[in-house]
């Protein structure tokens, strides 16, 4: 967790960023940038103060997805008060009858549903054994990167490079990304 120093440094360092990407939604619906770029700040406040740089290493990473979850949550609550607003922007067709708000996927996936539809243990058998007891001890286990750099007498850098490094290849074979 950040310190309020922390927090408040990452809010004046990524201000900008958050009301990027507030507006892109605007000039999907221009009639509510401003709520857009309400959550949005907002939520970059919360999101400071909820950032580990021990289980994230980038705070944009981290946040545009929270910005994103908000976005959609407005999108959602006004179609849901003043549906005609929403009208002219999406109409069914034979290639998609279901609204992509509708479509998009929920704030986080479950875990368990997660690893059932890739089938884990073929894909993690895919990687040295070194390598996945490092990505199953870090995402699992839920142990920070000074951890097991201390474990394996390496740098932290290496160790998230080297977790990092598995973490894209297992996507890769699951064909995710």
């Amino acid at each position: 967790m950040a310190t309020a120093p922390d927090a408040a440094e990452l809010v004046t360092n990524y201000f900008g960023l958050a009301v990027k990407h507030a507006a892109k939604w605007g000039k999907l619906y221009p009639w509510l940038h401003d709520q857009f770029v309400s959550v949005a700040t907002e939520e970059l406040w919360r999101a400071s103060t909820e950032f580990d740089p021990q289980r994230c290493p980038r705070f944009a990473t981290y946040l545009i997805p929270r910005i994103r979850w908000v976005c959609l949550e407005v999108i959602r609550s006004e179609r849901t008060r003043n549906p005609p607003a929403f009208a002219p922007q999406w109409t069914p067709s034979p290639k998609s009858d279901t609204s992509p708000l509708e479509a998009a996927p929920g704030r986080f996936a479950d875990p368990a549903e997660t690893a059932e539809r890739l089938d884990l243990a073929p894909l993690l058998a895919t990687l040295p054994p070194d390598r996945r007891e490092l990505v199953v001890r870090h995402v699992a286990d839920a142990e920070t990167l000074t951890d097991l750099a201390a474990a394996r007498g390496r740098t932290r850098a290496r160790v998230g490079q080297i977790v990092e490094e598995s973490v894209a290849a297992l996507r890769t074979a699951a064909g995710v990304e």
